[in-house]
């Protein structure tokens, strides 16, 4: 029996050049994958909860000027990322795909920033030049993902090297002398460490067998069903453990001795409810 064709297609659309373990649309043609839709909301849920509530930085001193558009970008790429992960699997289409791996490499690229701008001063940055720079590295990125978007490892490549980039700095963070004894210890390397765990650990986990043993998925008694949502559950978690990771260690180049906070469940790393003492 021919597989079942989605609705989207009909308009004329090209398919996604991914797919995966849950079977497309055999409950609508309209939603291909509903349960890897439905698990792609918590993305845009945390990414607005992020940039209107628990941002970190929203209680930095106004001098410090990049602080607060650079952690809310990173927040807002997070929702964008959900809303384009939910058309991708609503819809198994190509622009509904670039909708949601273009917007990753665009998180990592924020990221890979702040890193680089942990230990600049309060009101610029170490390299003002930084900002354009990689602004035109992301273009880049984003071109080189639009003229092979059909090749899916072209994606996979830069998403893992700015995967590396980013997992190697903020090791050095946490195991390193690049932030305040009393800081790694407490904040950046449990947040390191969970951060490793929700990402690598359990979404990796997940998106490795979905991608190598979807066959033998399908056969078991659980059904695929299940493994792309642990992916993004492992992912977002890894996301957001990552950029409270970097908000300890913003806060402690400061000068000020970052806080962890409870937000609806949630770990937030910010400064200390008082005014800083110092503008770093």
């Amino acid at each position: 029996m021919a597989p079942p064709v989605g609705y989207w297609e009909t308009l004329g659309f090209s398919p996604s050049s991914v797919d995966f373990c849950e079977p497309n649309f055999e409950r609508s043609a309209w939603v291909a994958e509903p349960w890897n839709a439905a698990s792609s909301l918590p993305y845009v849920a945390l990414g607005l909860f992020g940039v209107c509530v628990a941002n970190p930085m929203r209680r930095a001193p106004a001098a410090h000027g990049w602080e607060r558009p650079a952690f809310a970008l990173a927040y807002l790429l997070t929702a964008v990322i959900g809303a384009g992960s939910v058309a991708l699997h609503a819809t198994m289409i190509a622009p509904g795909q670039a909708a949601d791996e273009a917007p990753m490499l665009l998180l990592n690229a924020v990221l890979v920033f702040i890193l680089c701008e942990l230990g600049s001063g309060a009101a610029a940055l170490r390299r003002p030049w930084l900002p354009k720079a990689f602004a035109a590295a992301s273009g880049a990125a984003v071109a080189v993902y639009a003229r092979w978007r059909a090749f899916y490892e072209a994606f996979m490549t830069l998403y893992l090297l700015s995967i590396f980039c980013i997992v190697a700095g903020c090791a050095r963070l946490a195991f390193g002398r690049a932030v305040g004894e009393r800081t790694r210890r407490g904040l950046v390397k449990p947040l390191f460490v969970a951060a490793i765990g929700s990402y690598a650990v359990g979404g990796g986990t997940a998106w490795v067998i979905e991608f190598h043993f979807c066959a033998l998925v399908r056969e078991s008694v659980l059904g695929p069903a299940f493994l792309h949502p642990l992916w993004h559950v492992g992912a977002l978690g890894g996301t957001w453990l990552c950029v409270q990771l970097l908000s300890a260690a913003r806060v402690d180049a400061c000068g000020e001795a970052p806080e962890l906070r409870w937000r609806c469940g949630l770990p937030v790393a910010a400064y200390p409810a008082k005014a800083p003492r110092r503008a770093g």
